[in-house]
């Protein structure tokens, strides 16, 4: 059995400490919750005025926010973590991993019952919502790079096929207007013999 490079242990426990915190957080008092949140709200505030529109926009859906963005971080480290370890390639891998963030996201808001929080049925989706656009985003990243890789490498093993290709095109081409040039010559040749 071959032994996985550290990153790939690194990437892995990453992942698993993302999802204790979203759990510890859950596990969270309401006060102690609302604490954190009023503490980031008030941030947000004073740097983008608590008077204007993104102001009050930002403080009244801090909480909204933090499930997406927290959640984003957590489908970013998965495909992250599911790519090193070859498990990123096929669709049908990605949408089983993208349901892992809706169920995922389902025993954040259960696990609130226990603190005494209110679970919010809006919660699970906006957090299956941020885990999606977290992996998809990276997904479709490290897909494009791999596309590129593999085109580098292949462009010096298909340069004789593609002027091989080119060839034919041109001969054709060429072909084509010689076959023209002369149809069209004989063409004015009748026409001026018929005056």
């Amino acid at each position: 059995m071959t032994q996985r490079p550290i990153s790939h242990r690194l990437w892995l426990v990453g992942t698993a400490a993302m999802l204790a915190g979203i759990f510890i957080q859950s596990l969270l008092p309401p006060a102690v919750s609302g604490a954190e949140s009023g503490w980031v709200a008030e941030l947000f505030g004073r740097i983008f005025g608590a008077q204007s529109a993104v102001g009050r926009f930002l403080i009244t859906y801090v909480r909204k926010l933090a499930h997406v963005a927290e959640y984003a971080v957590l489908g970013l480290l998965v495909c992250k973590t599911a790519s090193c370890y070859r498990l990123c390639g096929s669709r049908r891998t990605s949408v089983c991993l993208c349901f892992l963030g809706f169920f995922v996201g389902f025993l954040d808001e259960s696990l609130q019952i226990l603190s005494r929080r209110g679970p919010a049925i809006a919660d699970v989706w906006l957090d299956a919502a941020g885990f999606a656009v977290g992996y998809l985003c990276l997904f479709f990243l490290l897909r494009g790079v791999e596309r590129r890789r593999k085109t580098k490498t292949n462009k010096s093993k298909s340069r004789p096929k593609r002027i091989a290709l080119r060839s034919a095109f041109l001969y054709i081409m060429q072909t084509i207007i010689v076959k023209t040039y002369i149809m069209r010559r004989s063409m004015c040749k009748e026409s001026r013999t018929n005056r």
